[in-house]
């Protein structure tokens, strides 16, 4: 029996000192929100977040509960008002192919640069 391993690697992340997302200021986020939601005193958004992520921020949820989590969108959460969700790489090997070019897909929807590269076959042996 034989598999595959995944490498997902960030080359670079689109914020202006080049950290990772889950790295970045609740105020910085925050802001982004605000500019997002039309906030008139709000600084414009930075050209990476121009373009529609509200599906990242929780939304509105029925009576008694506060938000509904965007579950769709695996990350960290940030505790802005309303709260929202980054995408982070914390791992780096995948064993599946769809997850690897998934989390690869979702940074780049962010403005990553990144690649995903494939092993060579694992080889197992029986060691009884």
């Amino acid at each position: 029996m034989s598999l595959h391993l995944y490498r997902v690697t960030v080359h670079k992340y689109p914020t202006q000192d080049g950290a990772p997302f889950d790295e970045q200021p609740e105020e910085f986020w925050q802001e982004c929100i605000d500019a997002y939601s039309g906030d008139a005193v709000a600084e414009p958004l930075p050209d990476f977040m121009d373009w529609d992520f509200g599906e990242w921020i929780y939304q509105e949820a029925g009576y008694g509960q506060a938000y509904e989590y965007p579950s769709n969108y695996a990350g960290v959460h940030i505790q802005t008002d309303p709260p929202m969700v980054v995408p982070v790489a914390r791992r780096k090997h995948w064993l599946s192919r769809h997850a690897a070019t998934r989390k690869a897909a979702q940074l780049r929807e962010w403005g990553c640069e990144v690649t995903v590269e494939k092993s060579k076959p694992i080889e197992f042996e029986d060691t009884k």
